[in-house]
């Protein structure tokens, strides 16, 4: 049997929201603290939505290009259970977080030969578009084609989770396309607002269950 497909809900910045992806059973909300983000969220706050969220949903900090020192304080503060990193951070600068947190690396695909560095090295890669939080996805078509001439995601494929683009409309496609070349999450934040900060309830509910259709 095929291993059920994590979610996560990114972007958010309402405690309502969060406790809403809880009821639903969301595996993971994304707290993001990039400054020029428009789902950007202050220290504060994101203290408050992790107070009033239980355990079972993993808290992951989106973080790009910012001092390491930062990073992880803001990391302890906010009790973060991962951090994801959307920068140009070197390699060394992972393994200094992933020595704390688990590492989810983004990275963004400009050409399918992107892929090629997208192996197992002790953290998890999440596949997304030149402009993350766009909403636009990744030509499918031709990820998947990819996937199809590439042993190592057809017999031992390294964890990755896609983002880009994730709807209700979708998400069992999505799914039903990668998940035996190593799918093991989804993404979802701008497809999920019924404003610029603010989660569409009904669509949360709509992701959930259209994924449900694909276990």
């Amino acid at each position: 049997m095929s291993t059920r497909i994590k979610v996560k809900m990114c972007g958010m910045t309402r405690l309502e929201d969060v406790r809403l992806a809880e009821d639903l059973g969301v595996d993971a909300i994304g707290l993001i603290f990039v400054p020029w983000s428009k789902r950007f969220i202050e220290v504060k706050q994101a203290q408050e939505i992790c107070v009033g969220l239980g355990f079972e949903v993993a808290r992951v900090g989106v973080f790009s290009d910012q001092p390491l020192e930062q990073v992880l304080r803001i990391a302890s503060q906010c009790q973060l259970s991962a951090v994801q990193l959307h920068g140009a951070e070197s390699e060394g600068y992972i393994q200094s977080v992933n020595q704390f947190y688990p590492v989810l690396r983004a990275l963004r695909v400009r050409s399918l030969a992107d892929l090629d560095f997208v192996v197992t090295k002790g953290y998890s890669f999440l596949l997304d578009g030149l402009e993350p939080g766009s909403g636009q996805s990744l030509d499918w078509n031709a990820l998947e084609a990819y996937f199809k001439t590439q042993l190592l995601f057809q017999n031992n494929p390294p964890a990755w989770w896609l983002a880009g683009g994730i709807s209700p409309n979708n998400v069992a496609d999505a799914v039903a396309r990668f998940r035996d070349f190593g799918l093991v999450g989804v993404d979802a934040a701008s497809h999920l607002e019924s404003a610029p900060r603010v989660k569409s309830h009904e669509k949360m509910r709509l992701l959930m269950k259209h994924l449900g259709t694909s276990f």
